[in-house]
């Protein structure tokens, strides 16, 4: 019986963070929304590259490129998507614009005089290398010739002195194999981003609600009713929850390159309040209560400042570890517990 109510108290301790945690994503995920974070990290990167202080302003140019400019809900919004293969289209275009020669044609007839544009090449490679010969030494010229030099392969292999030819195909190769590796350092940089708004929503939430761990352990244990009634709230929520969770997880942490669905942020804001209902709902012993009724009498609740401090700074410290973890514990204790049951 002991060991029965440790177990419960796990349970629901475990379920109060799975709980809370799912808030905490879900205002996360609505504060990301509404700062464009995405978005953000995305233009920071794209900065990083193309905004070469030597040339053209390249970020700024690629952000007007259909390839990008299309991909944006409205005009005031910025992508939060590229993939590997825009990159590499929007940047040979806008390189390969610098090769391109503008000249006057005056028409016999009319005497009319009209622009044509002239490529600097055949095809976008070729017009990528006019545009380079015509870019003035830069971070981004030392790159896209690095790459042009990894794509050649030698006129003929059993005699060098012949020189090396590029292969367009292998350039636009290296070109996305380095934007998706470039990617990569850009999805730790906004992990560790959304890491610090979590903990910081982790922080607000937890004081909000005045969340103490030490006082929910008490009052769980000490009450068989409540113990019961979130045990069986929380094998419900081992039976829906979990795709729900990993959902809302993967779209907050999800990468620059990768694609998530856009949510509405009214939808965002429902999520939260039926999150709220469903916490306050548990009837838990949290809030802030400065007074409590004894024999129909008002009295002044007295406070154990240390204590509640020490508190809410686990339960705060517990939500950083976000929904996906909690469901994990959650469930495995759930399953412990029928396991003792039926044995």
């Amino acid at each position: 019986m002991f060991e029965s109510a440790i177990l419960d108290t796990a349970i629901s301790l475990v379920l109060i963070y799975f709980l809370l945690s799912t808030l905490v994503t879900s205002i996360t995920e609505l504060w990301n929304s509404w700062r464009q974070a995405r978005g953000r990290m995305l233009k920071f990167a794209l900065d990083e590259v193309l905004n070469d202080r030597h040339n053209r302003n390249f970020s700024e140019l690629l952000y007007t490129h259909p390839q990008l400019d299309l991909m944006k809900e409205h005009s005031g919004k910025l992508p939060s998507y590229l993939g590997a293969s825009q990159f590499a289209t929007g940047v040979m275009d806008l390189v390969g614009e610098l090769g391109d020669e503008v000249t006057f044609e005056q028409d016999q007839a009319t005497g009319a005089v009209r622009e044509v544009m002239v490529p600097g090449g055949n095809n976008a490679f070729e017009r990528l290398r006019a545009g380079m010969k015509k870019m003035k030494y830069g971070d981004l010229k030392v790159l896209l010739q690095s790459l042009v030099e990894q794509s050649s392969a030698p006129v003929d292999p059993g005699d060098l002195s012949k020189g090396f030819v590029p292969s367009p195909e292998k350039f636009r190769s290296a070109l996305e194999t380095w934007y998706d590796a470039y990617m990569e350092r850009v999805s730790g940089w906004y992990k560790r981003k959304v890491r610090v708004t979590v903990f910081v929503m982790s922080i607000i939430v937890t004081v909000v609600l005045r969340v103490d761990s030490i006082e929910l352990v008490r009052a769980v244990h000490n009450d068989p009713v409540l113990r019961a009634a979130l045990v069986k709230v929380a094998e419900r929520e081992v039976d829906k929850a979990e795709e729900k969770a990993m959902k809302a997880a993967r779209a907050n942490e999800a990468s620059p390159t990768e694609a998530v669905p856009n949510v509405n942020q009214w939808d965002q804001l429902d999520s939260i309040r039926a999150q709220v209902d469903k916490i306050r709902a548990l009837d838990l012993p949290i809030g802030w209560r400065w007074f409590k009724e004894e024999k129909a009498e008002v009295k002044c609740e007295k406070i154990n400042w240390g204590s509640m401090f020490l508190g809410m700074a686990a339960t705060a410290f517990a939500l950083t570890f976000g929904a996906p973890f909690w469901f994990d514990v959650l469930k495995k204790l759930v399953n412990m517990r029928s396991a003792g049951k039926s044995s």
